[in-house]
C-alpha cells in the first residue's frame, strides 16, 4: 500500500469536509459577499449636496438621456431621495466585488448669470446597516480630466475632494454652460466586503451614494 498517497488522499477528502462546512456556515451566517441597491431594477439611493452655487447633476444614459438628480435640501425637514441607475446590462441587484459599474454622473453650470466658481466635489459611498452606515472605498474612474486644451478634475488625495482645474494643476472657474463628468464608474473591492472593524458583518446591506460639491468665490471679499 502507497502511503503517502493514502495520506494525501485522506488530507483532500478532510479539506472537502472542511469546505463544505464553511459553506454551509456562511450560508447560515447569511454572509453573501455582496450588497444590494435598494430600489427597483439597479437603483441606488443617491444624495447630492450642493452648497450656494446653481449647478445641475444628471445622469447620462448611454442612449443620450438625462435625468435630473434632486439635490437635498437642507432647508427641508424632510428630504425625498434620489435614486440613480447602475447599468451594468443586467437585472441582478447584487453588487460584488472588484466589479467595475457604469454610472456616469455630469455636472453642469446652468446659470445664465456671469459669476465665476472654483469648483470642488467629494464623492462618498456607505454600506448602510442597522448599526450605522460603514464608509467604503470605492474605486472611481471615468471622470472628466484635464488636458493641454482642457480644463478637468484632479483628485486631492490629502482631502479626497476632485478639483477642477487645467492640466498645470492650477484651479480654473467653472463657468456658465460648462459641464464635465463627476463619475462614469466605480468599482468596490473585495477589501471593503472583508470589513472586519466594529462592525463585520455588513454584508447583504444597501448601500448609499453621497456627492457633495462646493463652489469658491474667486474674488472673495477680505
Amino acid at each position: 500500500m502507497d502511503l503517502k498517497k493514502t495520506n494525501r488522499n485522506s488530507q483532500l477528502k478532510i479539506w472537502s469536509v472542511l469546505l463544505i462546512l464553511t459553506s454551509l456556515l456562511l450560508s447560515i451566517l447569511g454572509v453573501t459577499n455582496a450588497w444590494f441597491t435598494s430600489g427597483e431594477n439597479r437603483k441606488i439611493e443617491c444624495i447630492v449636496n450642493i452648497g450656494q452655487i446653481n449647478l445641475n447633476v444628471y445622469q447620462v444614459f448611454s442612449s443620450g438621456s438625462e435625468v435630473l438628480i434632486k439635490s437635498n435640501d437642507e432647508n427641508e425637514e424632510s428630504s425625498t431621495p434620489s435614486y440613480v441607475d447602475l447599468t451594468n446590462g443586467t437585472n441582478d441587484r447584487e453588487i460584488i466585488p472588484d466589479q467595475n459599474y457604469s454610472l456616469n454622473l455630469v455636472l453642469k453650470n446652468e446659470d445664465e448669470g456671469t459669476q465665476s466658481l472654483y469648483v470642488r466635489y467629494k464623492i462618498e459611498l456607505y454600506a448602510c446597516n442597522d448599526n450605522a452606515d460603514i464608509m467604503l472605498n470605492p474605486i472611481i474612474t471615468g471622470y472628466t480630466t484635464p488636458t493641454s486644451t482642457t480644463n478637468g478634475f484632479v483628485y486631492n488625495q490629502a482631502d479626497g475632494y476632485y478639483y477642477y482645474q487645467n492640466n498645470n494643476n492650477e484651479n480654473q472657474t467653472f463657468e456658465s454652460n460648462s459641464e464635465a463628468t463627476l463619475i462614469g464608474g466605480l468599482t468596490i473591492p473585495y477589501s471593503d466586503f472583508a470589513y472586519t472593524g466594529e462592525y463585520p458583518t455588513i454584508n447583504g446591506n444597501n448601500i448609499r451614494l453621497v456627492i457633495t460639491i462646493e463652489g469658491f468665490d474667486i474674488n472673495p471679499q477680505a
